[in-house]
């Protein structure tokens, strides 16, 4: 019985003096067409998009889910396929973004 406990402590040795563990960095994911990062998509997610092309407003805190039909480039259709899918129902996918670059998934 002590050389079971013995062995035992000998193989765990290693894992306590070089295994400390690791990090894994991710990066978080948002909804794609939640441009505000709010956690949902809605009215002012395309009014950003809008403010963001012409309205001289700021720069958007992440581009990927402002690339609503995710063609690459952030866009008017993508304002418009914001506004359609919260007045309308229209259908935009239905996918997780990380931020980066637009197409950058």
């Amino acid at each position: 019985m002590k050389r079971l406990i013995l062995s035992l402590a000998l193989l765990a040795v290693p894992f306590f003096v070089f295994g400390r563990g690791y990090e894994v960095e991710y990066e978080p994911e948002y909804l794609n067409g939640d441009t505000n990062l709010d956690g949902a998509v809605c009215f002012d997610d395309s009014l950003a998009i809008l403010f963001y092309l012409w309205g001289g407003g700021s720069e958007l805190e992440c581009l990927s889910p402002s690339d609503v039909d995710r063609s690459g480039v952030v866009g008017l259709e993508d304002a418009i396929l914001g506004l359609r899918h919260v007045f309308l129902g229209a259908d935009i996918q239905d996918c997780w973004v990380t931020c980066g670059r637009a197409g950058s998934e």
